[in-house]
């Protein structure tokens, strides 16, 4: 059974409970107010007429039956309703005693169908006076009132029940469209909505929060498409990026095996490159392990860190490798709150970015400054710059741009992304922008320790 008819038939069964009530109080009151009017005319009448004699017939008595019972209970005298010659039966009075006083009672004709209400009182001579009056005139009210209850109800049952189904269907119809869309859902089309606004206050709230549903579900599965297709890019560059050493080390040990190497400075600058590719792939599959290790949010000590300290420890470890590429830092004396580790390895990628994509002799600048609640940490350098429709994209992992700037082939093309996973692991972001000189300039922000956050684990 649908819910539209189940509720059609609940309201017409409960409206016609209701009628069936509202009549039977009705009719109950009806034949109550009838009947007390009769008793005051029976009182009336019975004490106009006193104790004496039977009355003879006039007008005022022909819809009444008088009726007297000597003291044994025997008639002595009757008056019959009616008009003469078309009197109506008399009272059923067998059995009666003559009371103490006045009474009213409902008593059978004596033959034929009917009843009459009676006001039994003492009579003369030790006997009994009966005036009675039939009650036919109330039942024929009651029967017309029980036809117009019926045929009335009959037509409040009928309006309220199409009423009723049109009102339900249009309502319901809200309730189809919201299932409806569920189903397309279910069968893919995620952009599927509920147009329809529901006159009821509940059903509109259904209706906005199956909308609001829908609408992270297809976010969800937009995301989740997004990361697989991350995924598998990440996994075809890893691919090649892990392809190049491997082959050159391929190529080299062939090469040895097929003899092309037995001079010793042949062999020598081939276990050289071999070194140096075998040190390529193993800085690679460290970044890759990083990472996968911070996509998995790892717990890390959040602690106040001078930032001038770590960027001058970094520094001297810079110009220990690489002399080409001069540094110039500006110390502000400045603290923030995250992990020191990590902040030593975003300076260290940075730096490392700058010899692997810029040419020998690029000046880069370390700066730190307060703003917007925070610390900004930015390495600027004056290479050659990238191109401004591919900034977005440089912390994107092993993305290549196609701009001017040199590659030596040292790095790995997932410094940057390891700066902005680990600056995003301490509360903060990482944004690149073209610097004053026109190369790259990479700003890190971070949590300002003047907040006066204690130390704890980041969740």
């Amino acid at each position: 059974m649908t819910l539209k008819l189940r509720l059609v038939i609940t309201f017409t069964a409960l409206s016609a409970v209701m009628v069936l009530l509202l009549g039977l109080v009705a009719l109950g009151s009806t034949q109550r107010f009838l009947v007390n009017e009769i008793d005051d005319e029976l009182r009336e009448i019975a004490g106009r007429l006193g104790q004496g004699n039977l009355p003879g017939r006039s007008p005022l008595l022909n819809e009444y039956a008088v009726v007297l019972l000597d003291r044994n209970g025997d008639v002595v005298g009757a008056l019959a309703p009616g008009f003469e010659g078309e009197e109506e039966p008399l009272p059923d009075t067998a059995g009666l005693e003559r009371p103490s006083s006045a009474y009213l009672a409902t008593l059978p004709p004596t033959e034929g169908g009917g009843s009459y209400r009676a006001i039994v009182a003492p009579g003369p001579g030790r006997g009994t006076a009966v005036l009675a009056r039939s009650l036919d005139s109330v039942e024929t009210v009651m029967g017309r009132l029980l036809t117009v209850i019926v045929l009335g109800g009959g037509a409040v049952l009928l309006i309220g029940g199409s009423a009723t189904w049109i009102l339900v269907r249009r309502e319901v119809r809200s309730v189809d469209e919201m299932v409806e869309a569920a189903n397309d859902v279910a069968d893919g089309d995620l952009s599927r909505r509920v147009e329809s606004e529901p006159t009821a206050e509940e059903l509109g709230a259904l209706a906005d929060a199956l909308n609001d549903m829908f609408e992270r579900n297809e976010q969800a599965f937009e995301t989740e498409r997004e990361t697989k297709e991350r995924l598998r890019q990440f996994v075809a560059d890893a691919s090649h990026e892990l392809r190049t050493p491997l082959t050159a080390i391929s190529g080299y040990s062939q090469l040895h095996r097929m003899g092309g190497l037995e001079d010793p400075e042949s062999l020598q600058s081939a276990m050289q490159r071999i070194e140096t590719e075998s040190g390529r792939m193993n800085r690679l599959i460290d970044d890759l392990m990083l990472l996968a290790k911070l996509d998995r949010e790892p717990e890390r000590i959040i602690q106040p860190v001078a930032v001038d300290e770590v960027v001058h420890a970094v520094v001297v470890d810079h110009d220990a490798v690489d002399g080409h590429h001069p540094v110039d830092v500006t110390d502000a004396g400045l603290t923030v709150l995250g992990d020191r580790d990590a902040l030593t390895q975003i300076v260290a990628n940075l730096l490392s970015n700058v010899r692997s994509h810029t040419p020998d002799g690029t000046r880069t600048s370390i700066s730190s400054h307060g703003g917007g609640g925070g610390v900004v940490l930015t390495v600027a350098d004056d290479g050659p710059g990238v191109p401004d429709d591919h900034l977005g994209h440089v912390f994107d992992r092993f993305y290549r741009a196609q701009d001017p700037r040199h590659r030596s082939g040292k790095g790995s093309g997932l410094g940057l992304a390891i700066v902005a996973g680990l600056a995003e692991g301490m509360g903060g972001s990482a944004e690149a922008a073209a610097s004053p000189s026109g190369g790259l300039a990479v700003s890190v922000h971070l949590p300002s320790a003047e907040n006066g956050v204690d130390e704890q684990e980041s969740p």
